[in-house]
């Protein structure tokens, strides 16, 4: 998450850079991406990763 919002510790939502727009935006992006069946999807498939390949996940991955 401090990729997408760097700066100080705690950064709160509603300041964001300026190049993300405003904070509403950077929600409504967000949301439907992390309660929809993507990141469930990821998630099963990271479950089943035995060898733990895939163990970390970050923004410069996916």
């Amino acid at each position: 998450m401090k990729d997408i919002l760097p700066g100080r510790e705690g950064s709160p939502w509603r300041d964001p850079p300026v190049r993300f727009g405003s904070w509403k935006n950077v929600h409504r992006q967000l949301r439907p991406w992390c309660e929809g069946a993507l990141s469930n999807g990821i998630f099963r498939y990271l479950a089943v990763d035995h060898d733990n390949a895939y163990m970390a996940i970050d923004s410069t991955i996916v």
